[in-house]
């Protein structure tokens, strides 16, 4: 291969943005709920919160979204995700995010592990998912306003406080 030869001309700057296509975050929530799932003989609860379930949004002037999403089962087993979705996708008005290898107590007849799906209709939600018909299969957790957080970015760009209902 030989030397690189010189550089040809440039073209003339682009012009700068418009301050009001500017991509900035608009409105952010994060929620979080402590689920009491297994008792120490199996299913059902023993009053010992082992199930996490986080799931954050971030929702961008453009119509852009990132979601995270993160499941735990105490310190045994904790997995997460995260996505970003541009404005004209699926993902972005859903807010799917999906967390596989949450590592339950097995089935008899469990030899996959399931996961937790997370979105945003009609609210955020998340639903344990197994195919191998695990005993939480489809079992669905809604987080309210008192298990979020929420903010909306004034003009000014300095978030501030809003209710759930107001980010959705």
């Amino acid at each position: 291969m030989g030397e690189r030869g010189a550089m040809g001309l440039q073209g003339p700057p682009g012009k700068d943005a418009e301050a009001s296509e500017l991509y900035r975050p608009l409105e952010f929530f994060n929620c979080s709920l402590l689920l009491d799932l297994i008792a120490s003989s199996g299913p059902g609860a023993d009053g010992i919160t082992e199930t996490t379930l986080d799931y954050s949004l971030l929702r961008y002037s453009n119509g852009d979204v990132e979601v995270s999403c993160a499941s735990g089962l105490g310190s045994a087993s904790s997995v997460s995700d995260s996505k970003h979705y541009p404005a004209p996708v699926m993902g972005a008005m859903t807010g799917f995010c999906l967390t596989i290898g949450t590592d339950y107590p097995q089935s008899v007849s469990d030899v996959i592990a399931g996961g937790w799906e997370y979105g945003l209709k009609p609210q955020p939600h998340a639903t344990y998912g197994d195919v191998s018909g695990h005993w939480l299969n489809g079992r669905a957790f809604s987080f309210g306003e008192n298990d979020c957080a929420a903010f909306i970015a004034g003009s000014s760009g300095a978030w501030q406080d809003a209710a759930l209902s107001d980010v959705l």
